[in-house]
């Protein structure tokens, strides 16, 4: 098979897996979405059968926990448990279900690390042991979906930008990114909820991953861990 064949056909299966997921997420109308306060981020998801809440880090010390999540993996494990608390990074010790909407939830295995100590729009961040990043953004805006996933990029010193896919009203980018003077692919997911003016990225980023295995780990984790609430 040519490269030119395998790629067209692994657009179209990702293609055909997103808009499943989109239609999983967001067939729901504007009120399914519970009100999110922009200053607070309190979480609440199921670790086994724990139930753990935490709020953001003091204003002072979020400007320096931004970019924990673009550390190794091991480079997380060094970190001594008073340190993960400053940077407000759990690793999972079981499976752990966390809702994404009111009807929509999805599986974070045990081994990654979350953390929820971040900016405003940054609704969830985690790492897996084999240096995935996944992250989710959400907040509502006006303008361009493409234009508001490059300015939320734009920090990172975003790098060839592509529009893979057009998805009704989801667009499924490449790029890449610069942090702690290391280059990341990424692949991400970008939707808008026209009624509710919400966007909302699913964004998986490697400094591992070829841009090819990235587009397959991350078409992987979301099929097989995204979930209806039942």
């Amino acid at each position: 098979m040519s490269e030119g064949s395998s790629s067209g056909k692994f657009l179209l299966s990702f293609g055909l897996a997103a808009f499943a997921i989109i239609r999983l997420l967001y067939t729901c109308s504007a009120d399914s979405y519970a009100p999110r306060q922009n200053n607070i981020r309190d979480v609440e998801f199921k670790q086994g059968d724990l139930i753990w809440n935490k709020t953001d880090l003091k204003v002072g010390q979020k400007s320096i926990s931004k970019d924990i999540m673009y550390k190794s993996y091991l480079g997380l494990d060094s970190l001594n448990a008073m340190e993960r608390d400053d940077y407000g990074l759990l690793k999972l010790e079981k499976d752990t279900l966390l809702l994404i909407d009111i009807k929509t939830q999805i599986k974070i295995p045990k081994e990654y690390y979350f953390q929820n100590a971040h900016d405003d729009s940054l609704h969830y961040a985690f790492k897996a042991p084999d240096n995935l990043n996944f992250f989710i953004h959400d907040f509502e805006a006006k303008g361009d979906l493409e234009e508001n996933f490059k300015a939320v990029k734009h920090i990172s010193k975003l790098q060839k930008y592509k529009l893979e896919n057009t998805i009704d009203n989801t667009k499924v980018v490449s790029y890449k990114i610069v942090k702690n003077n290391k280059r990341f692919n990424g692949y991400a997911l970008c939707f808008k909820n026209v009624d509710a003016d919400l966007h909302t990225f699913f964004e998986f980023e490697s400094d591992v991953l070829t841009k090819e295995k990235l587009q397959d780990r991350a078409l992987a984790f979301l099929t097989q861990n995204m979930k209806e609430k039942k």
